[in-house]
């Protein structure tokens, strides 16, 4: 592993919607010293403007939102072409942890389901994975 931590062999794009700008620094703040680029938007339409204009890697996206929820955002992104971006990993981040918010939303399109607070090793852990797995 000539001393690399996984987040830096695997440093990439992510886009984080977020309405609560607090976590939505926090989150900005603590990917980017982790040696992630970071777009983070607090409304359905500018992230989904954003997913456009930089494709991510990776999907943070927080399902209840002033515009819209993450599953109408998620089924946007779902609905392209994987050329286009409709491939790309999604992580649903909630308060709502029971089984069927996260039912809803791995049905949804999103790979994972992360509950309010969440930890940083298991958002890190949770990344790296979807990233080396390869599903984008």
């Amino acid at each position: 592993m000539n001393g690399e931590s996984s987040t830096e062999r695997v440093a990439r794009h992510i886009l984080v919607l977020e309405d609560h700008e607090d976590t939505r620094m926090l989150l900005g703040i603590l990917l980017r010293n982790l040696g992630f680029t970071v777009d983070a938007t607090a409304r359905v339409a500018d992230g989904f403007a954003a997913f456009q204009q930089k494709r991510p890697d990776v999907i943070l996206c927080d399902l209840s939102m002033p515009d819209g929820d993450g599953f109408g955002f998620i089924a946007q992104v779902r609905a392209l072409p994987e050329e286009n971006g409709g491939k790309v990993p999604a992580i649903a981040l909630s308060a709502f942890s029971g089984r069927k918010v996260v039912d809803r939303a791995l049905r949804a399109g999103f790979n994972r389901h992360l509950a309010k607070p969440v930890g940083l090793d298991t958002l890190i852990s949770a990344v790296t994975e979807l990233l080396t797995e390869g599903c984008g």
